[in-house]
């Protein structure tokens, strides 16, 4: 049950901005869960993300504990 929504594009293209508007409009609303990103690269003000180093990733990949990941910009997501 349920549904698994992404929002991908380009850097610099308002991903957080549009997910800081949902998360507002969606706040009353107890069944919806927005997820923290998890990211080999510094964190920022800006994401709602985690920051890992690539060996913590990779272990956690090999854990099977993704429901999704990507590599982009010599960067694990």
């Amino acid at each position: 049950p349920g549904r698994l929504i992404l929002v991908a594009g380009p850097s610099g293209a308002g991903k957080d901005t549009l997910l800081g508007l949902a998360k507002a409009a969606c706040a009353e609303e107890p069944s919806i869960v927005f997820l923290r990103r998890i990211i080999t690269r510094q964190a920022s003000a800006s994401e709602d993300n985690e920051e890992v180093s690539p060996g913590t990733f990779e272990a956690a990949l090999a854990r099977d504990e993704y429901a999704m990941h990507w590599q982009a910009h010599g960067h694990r997501y």
